[in-house]
């Protein structure tokens, strides 16, 4: 196995010379494939040779052809001036001269326009850097726009692909009828905005090589509202990537960027923006080339991606106080405790569904214990506040919330995960979605229950036992240890009268008998655990890594299902309960070679989560003014925001849920990629709030739920709302990384003593202190 092992392993990946010249499947029962022979070291060269009077780019690894580029220059021409009349001419290009690693060619379209391209080569972290300037010497008469597409080929002829954000190994999981659900095509291609980090690879399965190409440092802007199609305008300074599977298989980097596809000479969308055609005109941008050989998919995939994150460079935002942002979020579930019904046998407490910007009015009398609702985690955090500031008002609230849940825990075989509150003898009642009662989706579940294990862990250790509470954690753990598959498994989605797996079919997303969710559970067994010392929950904890490990991590090499609205796509939050499960299972695990399995298997879903993360700023106009005011991107701030699954065109901050993991990572592998992503889901994921005041909110704390960006018009299916997840994710972190440490910022954090002592010591979070 060909390990990746932080930093210093993407910079000796290999010895790189330097030569101037010279269909969608949705079932569970996918194969693994057998990992590639990589032990004899790469010592790659880029060379350029003469073919039939013209210089073709070549990378070798030891003598042998690893990408030998037929064209690669490209330019496509528009040549009519209407946006309806999509005439156009490509152009294919080697180059004319080599000097001194400097690659040009001219091209003298039919029409007469001339343009000169130069491509300048240099060695960088990973393979090599090519900086493409053009400049076009006439414009002639009839051509109005042009792309230039820069291509790389792969010698391959069956290929793993990766496209951050876009597409994961192949197209098993992704939504039918989207972009990059089908790659049986000529050429697709895709906005870098649809994608966390500007990057396209293919891996040939067969010798394991794989050729990438990266737009780093990217300006990236539209000039204004939407994306033109057809239209040529300079203002459009944006790329695309892509495959095209021609007379070669190469990755393509087109600038300005097309998006759409050619399946056949029939059947083929694309929307096409240009740069204008005019004497001095041109463009220019900077890639990086990314070669190596890797034993499968996930090392290959890892390596390119994690080469490309660091070429980036991101920049921690500075301008936010960690500690504000911790008192200006407990000020938000403190002043919307809500009673929705105390006259009853049962105290109904808690928050809306939603709360509409700017002015945070409710709505929704709807309770959701995790997900999207949060309950019992808002409860924890006014808990912990309100014993760490001596605030009776925060305890009192904190405990309601937690005990109106606990209730429905002893209620019912398993807890409602989803209530409705209404003036009746029990306060309410379990939510019906469409004609049947919500499943108990294990999401919902483990989220809730989590809380109200961090609650009880918080009232404990300052002095007061809820034993109603622990009896409902052991009740919930010990029910999922019993209905736990022999194979280690747990189906998505559970009954909450029988306890056994849902057979509600209402809706085609809940495929309730499904085992991609199983990551979701580890880290909760594992919590409980470490909480009661009892063998029981790590061996089903463990059982369940073990589980994902061989059925999920091995097989499909992505994650899949972390959100009950969604069907079983692969999305962000899966990747960040798998992250989160397999960490859980290293800390619990006395075998040091499972262990290693287990980090091993973390990172790998650690970068898989990042992936989804925006690594680069643009600025994002509102689709219609009345959006201005809740438009969090009217001066740029998408750096940290992330994307939420294949085949969503929106994004959000789920991700800040996890920085206090990237921090634990970093202290164990001393990876310091993973502290700067730490630092981003810190900081970064906090410019779409008001912490400036720009947007005028009644919480400064307060941020939109998902969004659209990626097409450079801003946009909100709900509505511009704030849900009671965004305050939890802005929260947990911090609570846990004062916990480890007494400092909730990680660039501080990382000069303390003995860090990695402290993560291993705190494990899981499960243990009373």
């Amino acid at each position: 196995m060909n390990k990746i092992k932080g930093l210093t392993a993407l910079i000796l990946s290999g010895f790189i010379a330097f030569g101037a010249m010279g269909c969608n499947s949705q079932n569970e029962s996918s194969e693994k494939e057998p990992d590639v022979d990589v032990s004899t070291p790469s010592n790659y060269s880029l060379t350029f040779e003469n073919e039939n009077g013209k210089y073709l780019a070549v990378i070798k690894d030891e003598g042998k052809i690893v990408s030998k580029t037929q064209y690669p220059v490209k330019i496509k021409i528009k040549t009519s001036s209407s946006k309806e009349d999509f005439s156009f001419k490509e152009y294919q290009l080697g180059y004319d001269e080599i000097n001194d690693n400097r690659a040009t060619a001219t091209l003298t379209t039919e029409n007469g326009s001339i343009f000169e391209i130069q491509d300048k080569y240099s060695k960088n972290t990973g393979g090599y850097k090519v900086e493409r300037e053009i400049v076009i010497l006439n414009a002639a008469h009839g051509d109005y726009g042009y792309q230039s597409i820069y291509s790389m080929a792969s010698e391959g002829s069956s290929f793993d692909y990766f496209i951050p954000g876009m597409l994961y190994k192949n197209t098993d999981f992704s939504r039918s009828g989207t972009l990059f659900s089908d790659i049986e095509v000529q050429r697709i291609y895709t906005r870098e905005t649809r994608t966390g980090l500007p990057m396209v690879m293919l891996r040939d399965k067969q010798s394991g090589y794989a050729i990438s190409l990266a737009h780093i440092k990217a300006q990236i802007k539209a000039g204004g509202v939407g994306v033109g199609s057809e239209t040529a305008n300079d203002n459009m300074q944006f790329g695309s990537l892509g495959y095209s599977f021609t007379d070669q298989n190469t990755v393509d980097f087109c600038y300005p960027g097309a998006e759409g596809y050619t399946k056949d000479e029939k059947n083929s969308t694309w929307s096409n923006p240009y740069h204008e055609v005019k004497k001095s005109g041109g463009h220019s941008y900077t890639l990086s080339i990314l070669v190596d050989k890797n034993a499968n998919y996930r090392d290959a995939m890892m390596q390119n991606y994690l080469t490309a994150y660091e070429q980036q460079g991101l920049e921690i935002f500075n301008d936010i106080d960690i500690n504000e942002v911790y008192q200006e979020n407990v000020k938000i579930f403190k002043n919307e405790f809500k009673v929705y019904n105390s006259s009853s046998s049962r105290e109904v407490v808690g928050y809306d569904f939603e709360y509409y910007l700017p002015n945070a009015k409710g709505g929704g009398q709807s309770l959701q214990m995790g997900f999207v609702g949060q309950q019992c985690y808002a409860g924890f955090q006014l808990l912990k506040y309100g014993y760490e500031y001596n605030d009776n008002d925060c305890i009192q609230k904190g405990e309601k919330i937690i005990d109106f849940w606990v209730d429905i825990c002893e209620s019912y075989t398993l807890p409602c995960v989803w209530w409705e509150p209404l003036n009746n003898d029990i306060g309410g009642k379990p939510f019906v979605d469409g004609s049947k009662v919500y499943p108990v989706f294990i999401r919902c579940l483990v989220d809730g229950m989590d809380g109200i294990l961090e609650g009880y862990k918080c009232a404990k250790e300052n002095g007061k036992e809820h034993k109603n509470w622990y009896d409902a954690l052991i009740k919930v753990a010990d029910h999922l240890c019993n209905v736990q598959n022999s194979d280690g498994s747990f189906y998505r989605a559970y009954d909450y009268m029988t306890g056994k797996v849902s057979t509600n079919k209402t809706q085609a997303k809940y495929q309730c008998d499904s085992k991609l969710n199983t990551p979701i559970a580890i880290n909760f067994m594992a919590k409980m655990y470490e909480l009661t010392k009892d063998a029981f929950y790590k061996e089903s904890a463990l059982l369940a890594a073990d589980y994902v490990y061989d059925e999920i991590y091995l097989k499909y090499g992505k994650f899949v299902g972390g959100t009950p609205d969604n069907p079983n796509v692969t999305d962000k939050e899966a990747a960040v309960f798998a992250m989160e499960g397999f960490l859980s299972a290293y800390f619990i695990c006395d075998n040091q070679e499972k262990k290693q399995k287990y980090l091993e298997a973390c990172e790998f879903s650690a970068v898989c989560a990042m992936s989804w993360v925006y690594t680069y700023d643009f600025i994002v106009p509102s689709q219609t003014d009345n959006l201005d005011a809740i438009n969090p991107f009217l001066n740029g701030g998408t750096t940290g925001f992330s994307l939420i699954a294949l085949g969503h065109s929106a994004a959000d901050t789920f991700i800040s849920f996890a920085y206090a993991e990237y921090f634990k990572l970093y202290a164990i592998t001393g990876n310091e990629l993973y502290l700067n992503m730490a630092g981003i889901l810190q900081n970064n994921t906090k410019q779409v709030t008001d912490f400036d005041g720009r947007m005028g909110y009644k919480y400064s704390a307060m941020s939109i739920e998902a969004s659209n960006i990626h097409d450079f018009s801003f946009r909100t299916a709900s509505g511009g709302v704030w849900l009671p997840w965004i305050g939890v994710a802005n929260l947990n972190g911090i609570s846990e990384m004062n916990k480890m440490f007494n400092e909730a910022d990680v660039l501080v954090a990382k000069n303390l003593q003995n860090i990695k002592a402290t993560v291993e010591n705190y494990g899981c979070g499960g243990k009373l202190s």
